[in-house]
């Protein structure tokens, strides 16, 4: 197994801090390639320090700083002198690209921006104590257009893990159409547990209320985007989906980057994901 991405052998590595620096920073290209955009504290727990690295990299070129509205935190985007790099690196390692939209379009910080910086750092957190492979929400869309996919897949001991973070309550029906998705990827076998990460207990709360249900009605999308209950069906079960399901608290995980000082990122192996073509 070639684990030449991973602090262990950036730890034993002999060459120069030049050699190290340069390593490093290509592994902040591809994590911010494969995600999009990230933070400075994803990128600190990342590379496991406790100093602030984001001014260095935007001087050397690895990244683009872009400024975000009030209550987000600055995001950072590959920048244009590593985004060839990042492209390399990531062929290499998957087999094919995906488009890198920024910076020409805007990054959805009102949508998508506290969002994808939790998700990051729950991600990261998979490796604390665990070995095995983050794959990203914009990843997986590549490869499977058609169905639904989680926030990111972790993939550990030939397991499939996929993880859901929940920073908002969703209305009924919407949590229904989110867990009628889920169960067809039961069904399939696409994966082996699915993680919940809820930011509050109410939304923990009302999750379990969902899968502790006897039925669960089957809803759809309409054209108009509107999902509602098909009352032609009678429901499905969802005790097989309550049983694959693990529901935590965002507040129960150490987020604080000095705790990923022990991460360990594999950016080296291909990505042979079971249920995807």
């Amino acid at each position: 197994m070639n684990r030449s991405g991973t602090p262990e052998a950036l730890a034993g590595y002999q060459g120069t801090g030049r050699q190290v620096g340069a390593e490093n920073a290509a592994r902040v290209a591809a994590w911010t390639y494969a995600w999009g955009w990230t933070t400075e504290p994803v990128i600190q727990a990342l590379l496991g320090v406790k100093r602030r690295p984001c001014r260095d990299l935007v001087r050397r070129g690895v990244l683009q700083q872009i400024t975000p509205p009030p209550g987000h935190l600055t995001a950072y985007i590959v920048g244009s002198a590593w985004l060839p790099k990042a492209l390399e690196r990531f062929e290499k390692t998957h087999g094919f690209l995906i488009d890198y939209p920024y910076p020409r379009t805007a990054i959805p910080f009102s949508a998508y921006g506290s969002h994808s910086h939790q998700v990051q750092l729950i991600a990261l957190a998979q490796f604390n104590q665990r070995y095995g492979q983050i794959i990203a929400e914009r990843v997986l869309r590549k490869q499977s257009t058609k169905e639904a996919v989680p926030d990111f897949i972790f993939r550990v001991r030939g397991k499939v893990e996929w993880h859901e973070v929940e920073l908002s309550p969703k209305y009924t029906e919407r949590l229904f159409f989110q867990l009628q998705e889920r169960e067809s990827a039961r069904r399939a076998g696409r994966f082996t547990k699915l993680v919940w990460w809820c930011a509050r207990p109410g939304i923990a709360d009302n999750l379990t209320a969902a899968l502790n249900r006897e039925r669960i009605p089957y809803v759809q999308r309409r054209g108009d985007g509107r999902i509602v209950r098909d009352d032609t069906m009678e429901g499905w079960n969802p005790a097989q989906l309550r049983k694959a399901s693990k529901i935590l608290l965002v507040d129960d995980m150490k987020s604080d980057p000095v705790e990923f000082n022990n991460c360990r990122i594999n950016f080296s192996e291909p990505i042979k994901q079971e249920g995807f073509a």
